[in-house]
């Protein structure tokens, strides 16, 4: 459950696109751009907070492969 304290958070947190975010994958993530789409995609989201993708990525890099 999200708290008042997150949502103010998350509403003055800057909010960026898949594309912005998979432009600086290798600087944010330290990984490919295909990764970080594939990640946040999968989602279901289209905007994401810093944060969030970072989140969402490094869970996405740690599955494992079957």
């Amino acid at each position: 459950m999200t708290t008042k304290k997150e949502k103010k958070e998350q509403a003055a947190a800057s909010v960026y696109t898949v594309g912005q975010l998979a432009e600086v994958s290798e600087k944010l993530f330290g990984t490919d751009k295909i990764i970080v789409k594939a990640a946040l995609k999968i989602s279901g989201k289209e905007t994401f907070t810093e944060n969030e993708a970072v989140k969402i990525v490094n869970a996405f890099r740690k599955k494992e492969v079957k």
